[in-house]
């Protein structure tokens, strides 16, 4: 049971008897195909030598089904990018894809992605969301830390540098202006010491006064009493 190509369509079958004896090979029905050709020895006897009988058939041509539109849209969506439109015919298996776009991944898949063409016009929707901007991180691999490397220590060099000399410091010729130190002098009272200082001079000396003076007029009453 082969088609018009002779690729085989079915298993084949092998029929036995006795030499002589009649044999009627039968056709079977594939679907897809239709036989279009019936071979001379369909019916026969069997022989001492081994016999084929083969059957050929075409595929039929199918009636073309309704297209298949894929969308690829956002959460809100929108189109990210162009829809594809799958033909086939009725019967036969669709797949629908996703797309690589970029900034989006796949977040939902349509529940009929794989399929048959039929009759009637069928949509699947894949649906993107926008990737998360995450800063890349070189993995680490467990187990295995690169050691730092040593420091070697910097080598001593001598300093090949002439040592400066200080230069002479330039004397102005201008004298510069000496300090004089100043002498406190004798810090005269104030006003109020001045006062107190002047009363109790004159308190004293009119204290020293009035006793002068009883002294002199004491001696001269006691001699005129004598």
């Amino acid at each position: 049971y082969v088609d018009d190509q002779g690729q085989a369509l079915t298993q084949e079958e092998t029929l036995t008897g006795a030499l002589g004896a009649p044999y009627q090979a039968e056709a079977k029905t594939i679907p897809g195909y239709q036989l279009t050709s019936l071979p001379s020895n369909q019916t026969g006897t069997f022989q001492a030598v081994a016999q084929t009988v083969r059957f050929v058939y075409t595929k039929q041509a199918l009636p073309v089904a309704q297209p298949v539109t894929v969308q690829h849209v956002d959460v809100q969506g929108k189109a990210v990018a162009e829809e594809d439109i799958l033909q086939g015919y009725t019967g036969e298996t669709y797949h629908a894809k996703a797309k690589v776009i970029s900034g989006y991944h796949v977040s939902e898949h349509p529940a009929n992605a794989t399929g048959l063409f039929g009759p009637s016009a069928q949509t699947e929707r894949f649906v993107y969301a926008p990737d998360e901007p995450n800063e890349a991180i070189n993995p680490v691999e467990e187990g295995h830390i690169t050691p730092p490397k040593p420091s070697l220590p910097s080598p001593v060099t001598e300093d090949t540098r002439t040592p400066s000399v200080p230069l002479p410091t330039q004397v102005s010729s201008e004298a510069s202006p000496s300090v004089v130190p100043v002498v406190p002098g004798p810090t005269l009272p104030s006003l109020g010491e001045r006062t107190t200082h002047s009363i109790g001079w004159g308190f004293t000396l009119l204290l020293v006064g009035t006793w002068l003076l009883l002294c002199s007029r004491y001696p001269s009453s006691k001699r005129k009493r004598s």
